[in-house]
């Protein structure tokens, strides 16, 4: 199954019309994971699964559908005697690149912080395909380090996409601890997809600190963040959000994200 996260569809929905730079307007999740392409393993699918040494054994398989299966099969929750497997693949530089992305999203489903000590060093990989998905997993494995990995990623990785990922898992954890780092994305980053994200991320945390971190993108200079952020700040709601957004509206040109604006801004002054 493809992880599609909820963030990057709410962020499809808002994006304004009007001209976009070339290429992908968000990084193409199902065709970077792949996983939809997979065949399933013959008679894996029957009420007797395959044990834990013959899915091991068919990693070496000179057969990559099955390769890719096992790695997939192996990552169920909390299956922690699979982690320095599916670590030895999605640091094996001449596995093939799908092999490699299956496994980093395979150790993200085990859940447990062993995969982040395989994940930091796949999330330094010269594939931008392989630091994407691990900043994805690393979202899921509850390690100490996880917010300071992805707040890195988040900053430095010279790919968006990249960035991009590290933005959506650290909204997944919603660690307070991740404010900072995606402030400073939602204010700075070149990309706008990324600042969206960002924004979307800091309202999963909803902390008093990441609403006045949501100020400066509704005077983002691109209208669809502006309108992210506004919808974001109806979504967390509070005395804040309020005075943000009418703050907002009073100096929004745009008609896209002043109906936004006052959608948000109605919402909130609906509740009890």
């Amino acid at each position: 199954m493809v992880l599609a996260p909820a963030a990057l569809l709410a962020a499809a929905a808002l994006a304004a019309p009007g001209p976009k730079a070339a290429g992908p307007m968000f990084p193409p999740v199902a065709e970077i994971l792949g996983e939809r392409t997979v065949v399933p393993l013959p008679g894996y699918a029957s009420k007797a699964p395959m044990d834990f040494e013959s899915l091991v054994s068919r990693l070496h398989s000179g057969d990559p559908a099955m390769r890719k299966q096992a790695v997939q099969a192996l990552g169920a929750p909390q299956n922690i005697r699979a982690v320095p497997y599916l670590g030895a693949v999605v640091l094996q530089l001449n596995e093939t690149l799908d092999i490699r992305v299956a496994a980093a999203m395979a150790l993200g489903r085990i859940r447990n912080w062993r995969s982040a000590i395989f994940l930091r060093q796949s999330l330094r990989d010269s594939s931008r395909e392989v630091r994407f998905a691990s900043a994805l997993a690393l979202g899921q494995c509850k390690s100490r380090d996880e917010v300071r990995l992805l707040g890195g990623a988040l900053l430095r990785d010279p790919d968006w996409w990249v960035r991009f990922a590290a933005a959506v898992a650290l909204g997944d954890d919603r660690d307070p601890k991740a404010v900072a780092a995606l402030a400073r994305a939602a204010d700075g980053d070149r990309e706008w997809q990324v600042r969206m994200q960002a924004v979307r991320s800091l309202g999963q945390i909803g902390s008093r600190q990441a609403v006045h971190a949501l100020a400066r993108p509704l005077r983002d200079p691109d209208e669809s963040v502006r309108a992210a952020t506004a919808m974001t700040l109806g979504d967390v709601g509070g005395v804040d959000a309020v005075s943000l957004l009418a703050e907002a509206l009073h100096a929004e040109t745009r008609d896209f994200p002043r109906s936004v604006m006052q959608g948000a801004l109605r919402k909130l002054l609906a509740r009890p």
